[in-house]
């Protein structure tokens, strides 16, 4: 993945991210560099507050990490193009397709397909 794949991967989860962390304060001290794709400590922190910000950008920054890998596990898990999901029970659309075309397995099986995807019940 080149980096401006990686930079359209990290804008589209950045919102996304920042609205379920657990601790939005945290973000005071942090801003995200897009060169490196973490948080960073923001300059002109006051000194009393550095050691808060440094505990701050590991835990953010690990929260971050996890939340990534969280992603592209999802993806990776995501249906193939090409397939459908359908339900470990036919539905009713789906069986009634079935049914209209039992003369050809073939054409049940596209009609169920189709059913399924029209409607994705059962889910």
């Amino acid at each position: 993945m080149d980096i401006k794949e990686k930079q359209s991967f990290w804008a589209e989860q950045l919102p996304n991210f920042e609205a379920k962390y657990w601790l939005p304060d945290h973000f005071s001290f942090l801003t995200f560099d897009m060169d490196q794709g973490n948080y960073v400590v923001k300059d002109g922190i006051e000194p009393i507050y550095e050691d808060d910000a440094n505990d701050v950008f590991h835990r953010v920054n690990t929260g971050w990490a996890m939340w990534k890998k969280a992603i592209n596990f999802v993806k990776a898990q995501a249906v193939p193009e090409g397939f459908v999901l359908v339900p470990k029970k036919p539905t009713e659309k789906m069986l009634k397709a079935i049914y209209d075309n039992r003369n050809s397995t073939a054409s049940a099986y596209r009609a169920m397909i189709e059913a399924q995807e029209q409607s994705h019940d059962g889910f």
